[in-house]
């Protein structure tokens, strides 16, 4: 991942899955991008990655593929102790470089739920804070339309839209939303692409 679109001079979006990867909608993910040569980025849970290693080989296999940190088993952070937040970070790092052989560079809070102590504990482990622009609320709405309209509706240059490979309703819609974003000239990315160089520590929820 990076280096093979300049998002300065094209309108890029960002896909990016959370809570994954399990042995079933994720692959049905995998499965719909792999088919139309799209890349984009997961953040996994340490504890899924470990219960389903294959999966995350699967992924790993693919460069145009990315893979961030999701904690080890997604709790609030912000309510954790500092030595806490940080087993949770370098925990999930070790399984996921383990399994994927991946430098891992990309946090994900769960909830979305960061303060200076996760911020901190991420400078430390090397990763940027990656939020969200667009929030398809697909873990609410079950529903594949309903997913696709919010995405697509949402995004603009530089958006990083948030869904969950664990749900079937998101995998149903990931062939239809590709083919709208693209349709509207939408150039999809991983979120290394998008952002360029992400800082360790820095808090991102968009380009720009």
């Amino acid at each position: 991942p990076g280096g093979r679109v300049d998002c300065s001079q094209v309108a890029c979006v960002a896909l990016t899955f959370d809570d994954g990867p399990n042995s079933s909608t994720t692959l049905q993910v995998v499965n719909a991008l792999n088919s139309q040569n799209i890349p984009a980025t997961f953040f996994m849970l340490g504890s899924m990655a470990q219960s389903n290693p294959s999966v995350v080989a699967t992924i790993a296999a693919n460069p145009r593929f990315e893979i961030g940190n999701h904690s080890v088993n997604h709790p609030n952070l912000t309510t954790l102790s500092s030595a806490q937040v940080s087993s949770q970070i370098t925990s999930a790092t070790a399984t996921l470089t383990r399994l994927s052989g991946r430098r891992i560079t990309l946090f994900r809070p769960p909830y979305g739920s960061h303060n200076a102590t996760v911020d901190a504990a991420c400078r430390t482990s090397g990763q940027a804070v990656i939020l969200w622009s667009v929030d398809t609320l697909d873990w609410q709405n079950r529903n594949a339309a309903t997913t696709t309209a919010k995405a697509v509706a949402g995004a603009k240059a530089g958006s990083i839209i948030l869904m969950h490979d664990i749900h079937p309703s998101t995998a149903a819609a990931v062939p239809g939303l590709i083919n709208q974003l693209r349709a509207k000239g939408f150039v999809l990315v991983t979120v290394s692409e998008l952002l360029g160089a992400p800082v360790a520590g820095r808090t991102y929820t968009q380009r720009g």
